[in-house]
């Protein structure tokens, strides 16, 4: 099913739909954003970051495989915005997982997921929302 998600910052309120919860590499999935600017404030551009993120045991990482602009949102400072973007999850990359060991030594701790990231450049103004694939 369809995920939602939003967020409303310094007047500007971003929702956004994704076709589903999970992705498989290599799949095609469009996101479509719908953007409530009151207040005209003008919007530089957006950008959307496909990040993978990573923990074992101590060591954090965070790795941007995808950074692209929404094209129809450049330079814009309408009240109501409607658009999508096209975006390809990588080959290559391995699923989301977590994984605790429970051995009487030692305790592992992996975890990998996968963010998608939205920046938004106002005028004089960085907005930004993270949201968790599964």
């Amino acid at each position: 099913s369809a995920v939602k998600f939003g967020t409303k910052r310094k007047d500007v309120i971003v929702k956004g739909i994704l076709q589903r919860a999970g992705y498989i590499p290599g799949e095609q999935t469009l996101l479509s954003l719908e953007i409530q600017n009151p207040n005209r404030v003008s919007i530089k551009r957006i950008d959307v970051c496909f990040i993978q993120r990573y923990e074992i045991e101590q060591c954090r990482r965070r790795l941007e495989l995808i950074r692209l602009s929404v094209p129809e949102v450049i330079n814009i400072h309408d009240q109501n915005i409607q658009a999508s973007c096209p975006l390809t999850i990588p080959l290559g990359i391995p699923p989301s997982f977590s994984y605790r060991s429970k051995g009487t030594r030692s305790v592992v701790h992996v975890d990998l997921h996968y963010d998608l990231k939205f920046k938004l450049k106002l005028h004089d103004i960085k907005l930004s929302y993270n949201y968790q694939f599964l």
